[in-house]
């Protein structure tokens, strides 16, 4: 069976939750991994004009400076059609679809005033962490700033060669009560539940074998029939 569309009831024996930016928020509704909280991050990039094309043979990504927070210098990215761009930077928003001024307005609130804050607040007490913060909105707002990151490594680049922004994207990472990030993706469940949390990019690109590694160990407990051929794809309006 297949369901198509907006889905706002679901029945059934074994729940595996890997919904993203929401899984936490599915996590919560039934009081597991509660001593965690997530932040959102945008990361934003610049594409690279055609002059600079042949800068490089390889991406370079730089090596963070902080290992305890998830802000890394933007790399420089050659795509697979060889497309080449600058970015992440990682801007702090209130949602996990935050893309738009409205959908941060929106989410506003409700993330404020969400569960299990203890963590955030000894995060806004940190100097550097709130240093940090600056210096990617400080990236968002001057496409300069953003160049020059790149720069220090490429320092051929002029920002005023940069002309058109690439697409986005919202990673959502866990914080718990010490106000620490977590370093590695959660695997939390109960009896009739499976969920997946702080799985993000880079770590997506393992996301192959490691779906594989879960459902093998369902099938070992028995939990997942390995000779059914039915599986449900619910999907919402947001995918």
């Amino acid at each position: 069976m297949t369901v198509i569309g907006t889905v706002k009831d679901i029945t059934t024996d074994y729940v595996i939750n890997a919904a993203g930016g929401n899984s936490l928020d599915i996590a919560h509704s039934i009081d597991l991994a509660k001593e965690y909280t997530d932040l959102h991050f945008r990361g934003e990039y610049w594409i690279a004009p055609q002059k600079y094309g042949n800068l490089t043979r390889r991406s370079i990504y730089t090596v963070p400076r902080y290992t305890e927070y998830p802000f890394l210098d933007p790399h420089w990215i050659i795509r697979s059609d060889g497309r080449c761009e600058v970015g992440p930077n990682a801007v702090p928003v209130f949602g996990p679809y935050s893309y738009t001024l409205y959908d941060n307005l929106k989410n506003v609130v409700p993330k404020l005033f969400g569960s299990c804050k203890v963590g955030v607040l000894k995060l806004l007490l940190s100097k550097q962490f709130l240093y940090l913060v600056a210096n990617e909105f400080s990236s968002s707002f001057s496409k300069t700033n953003m160049i020059n990151r790149v720069r220090r490594f490429l320092p051929s680049l002029n920002p005023s060669d940069f002309k058109q922004k690439g697409m986005a994207g919202v990673r959502s990472l866990l914080i718990d009560k010490n106000g620490d990030f977590a370093s590695e993706s959660l695997l939390v469940e109960d009896d009739s539940s499976l969920h997946i949390l702080n799985y993000n990019s880079p770590g997506a690109t393992g996301a192959l074998p490691v779906a594989a590694n879960i459902v093998r160990k369902l099938i070992e407990r028995r939990i997942v029939d390995s000779t059914s051929r039915q599986i449900i794809f619910p999907f919402t309006d947001e995918f």
